[in-house]
C-alpha cells in the first residue's frame, strides 16, 4: 500500500482547538462507544490516547457574514491510531445530493449515528457570540444544510445541531 495515506489526520472545529499549545494537549478517544446497540456498557476495544496533535491549519469564524467562515481546525495526531480504525476517504468534490451520515460524540457520551440527506442548501454562518452563531442561505457559502432522517446531532457535537435548529425555526 500506499503509506502516504496512512497519516492520521484529524478534524475539528477552530472553536475548539484553535491553537498549538491547546492541540498539543489533545486527547482522542478511539471506539468509545456501548458494546450492543443503545447499550450502556463501553466497547472492549476502546482506547484513549493522550500524544496531541500538530496544528497544520485553523480558519475560524468572525462575527461578520463573510462567505470564508469555516470554523474548522486541521492535524496530524502524534500519536499511532489503534491497529483496527479504519482511515476514512474524502473528496475535494462539491456535495451535490445522496446520503449523508454523521458519527458524533455529544458531550462526551458513548457514540451517536445520524442519517440524512443533503437538501441542496448552503449557507453563510457566523458568529454572534461565544456559543452560537446565525446563517443565511448563500450559493457561495461554505456550510451545508443536512436534513436528519434519523437521530440527529445533540449539544457537544460543534456542527450541525445550531444550524439545523436555526434552519428549521
Amino acid at each position: 500500500g500506499d503509506s502516504r495515506t496512512w497519516i492520521p489526520y484529524f478534524m475539528s472545529a477552530n472553536h475548539c482547538i484553535s491553537n498549538q499549545t491547546v492541540a498539543s494537549t489533545m486527547e482522542t478517544l478511539w471506539n468509545y462507544r456501548s458494546s450492543s446497540c443503545n447499550g450502556s456498557s463501553t466497547d472492549s476495544t476502546y482506547q484513549r490516547l493522550t500524544g496531541g496533535a500538530t496544528l497544520l491549519w485553523t480558519k475560524g469564524m468572525s462575527s461578520s457574514s463573510d462567505s470564508s467562515n469555516l470554523d474548522t481546525s486541521f492535524f496530524q495526531l502524534n500519536d499511532e491510531v489503534p491497529s483496527n480504525i479504519y482511515f476514512a476517504g474524502w473528496s475535494s468534490n462539491t456535495i451535490s445530493n445522496g446520503t449523508m451520515t454523521g458519527v458524533h460524540n455529544p458531550s462526551g457520551n458513548l457514540t451517536k449515528i445520524s442519517f440524512g440527506s443533503y437538501s441542496g442548501d448552503r449557507y453563510t454562518c457566523w458568529s454572534t457570540g461565544d456559543t452560537s452563531f446565525s446563517c443565511s442561505e448563500s450559493s457561495s457559502g461554505s456550510f451545508y444544510l443536512i436534513e436528519y432522517s434519523d437521530g440527529g446531532t445533540e449539544g457537544g457535537s460543534s456542527g450541525n445541531k445550531a444550524l439545523l435548529e436555526h434552519m428549521k425555526t
